[in-house]
């Protein structure tokens, strides 16, 4: 096996060869001096271990996954030159993701309950405005709001059962 070299060569073969060549802490200390050969490299070296966190461990859909690559990736472009020590990468990277797939599962937990509740909302709404005639409007008269009550009550009566996933 031969020892790398830093002689241009590496640089030339493209991301790949110089991922191979290179540890984490020299990749980071060139990612850090700009060079855009080690970003890609830096990419590519992580890229299947960010996809495996989200989609393995934290069983995300592949859009989610993808979605949690960019971020991912994005925050270490942003941050780089707050890691403390280059050797640390991996598992700074790691918990950078792992922090956005539990930020990801707890915004969807949210915005499907949200969804559902109005999902009901509106279907009540609608039920309603079809079935209950403006004329048993609660503003019509008090004879009128007891038979717009009794309407509103039999219409959701049917919407109030538990919604099964």
């Amino acid at each position: 096996m031969e020892a790398a070299r830093d002689d241009g060569a590496a640089a030339a073969r493209g991301p790949a060869a110089l991922s191979a060549e290179l540890s984490d802490a020299r990749l980071v200390a060139q990612c850090r001096s700009g060079d855009e050969q080690a970003w890609r490299a830096l990419v590519e070296r992580f890229s299947r271990y960010v996809y495996a966190i989200s989609v393995q461990a934290f069983r995300l859909p592949a859009h989610d996954a993808e979605d949690i690559f960019q971020e991912v990736f994005a925050r270490v472009y942003e941050r780089l030159e707050t890691l403390r020590e280059d050797e640390a990468v991996r598992p700074w990277i790691g918990q950078l993701t792992r922090r956005l797939c539990i930020d990801r599962l707890r915004a969807g937990s949210r915005e499907t309950v949200e969804d559902v509740d109005e999902l009901r909302e509106t279907a009540a709404d609608d039920v309603l405005s079809q079935s209950c005639p403006p004329a048993r409007s609660p503003a019509a008269s008090p004879t009128a709001s007891r038979s717009y009550e009794m309407c509103s009550r039999e219409e959701i009566r049917p919407l109030a059962r538990p919604v099964s996933r």
